[in-house]
């Protein structure tokens, strides 16, 4: 599973440390309203705090949580930065290939 030209950078996380790899069925098991994460191109993401406050409403995002949101994020047509930038304080991690 190859990262998308607009993912983050490897090490961004943590005092630039690698980042953590979780494998989906970790993913899968914050699918919550209160504990809410995606994979977005191999990254993995903790929104729930971007819940109340998402442009498209909390619903689009439980909607795959727990699950890859790659094609959701690509189809909401987000530009290339907003994994880069505006997603950067919610990333825990990189999905571990499997």
């Amino acid at each position: 599973m190859a990262a998308a030209a607009g993912s983050p950078p490897e090490a961004k996380r943590n005092n630039n440390k690698p980042l953590r790899e979780y494998t989906a069925a970790e993913v899968n098991d914050h699918s919550t309203e209160t504990d809410c994460w995606l994979i977005i191109h191999c990254y993995v993401y903790d929104v729930t705090p971007l819940l109340s406050t998402h442009p498209g409403g909390e619903l689009v995002l439980l909607s795959v949580a727990g699950l890859d949101a790659s094609d959701e994020f690509d189809e909401a047509f987000h530009p290339p930065y907003v994994a880069k930038t505006d997603m950067q304080r919610y990333l825990v991690g990189r999905l571990k290939e499997e």
